[in-house]
């Protein structure tokens, strides 16, 4: 009996070292992932600003182009008078 007690206890140790193994990894690979989602999130930033800064550029040529066909409207205007 005391063969199996002692037997028992080797391999719920052995049990515990690789349930502590395990979860060391899985910590591990929790860092990893949170980092890679940081990076990402950092990059889906600058690409939302990148994004909105041309939508803003192009808002501004539309309007001078607005404003040079109106211009050139008044020249033929005044040209045809």
């Amino acid at each position: 009996m005391v063969a199996n007690t002692r037997k028992l206890l080797r391999e719920v140790s052995g049990g515990v070292h690789t349930l502590a193994s395990s979860a060391t990894e899985l910590s591990a690979i929790s860092t990893e992932t949170a980092t890679g989602v940081k990076s990402m999130s950092d990059k889906t930033s600058t690409v939302a600003a990148a994004a909105e800064e041309a939508s803003a550029n192009t808002t501004s040529v539309a309007a001078g182009m607005e404003q040079a066909a109106t211009n050139l409207s008044s020249v033929a205007s005044i040209a045809f008078h």
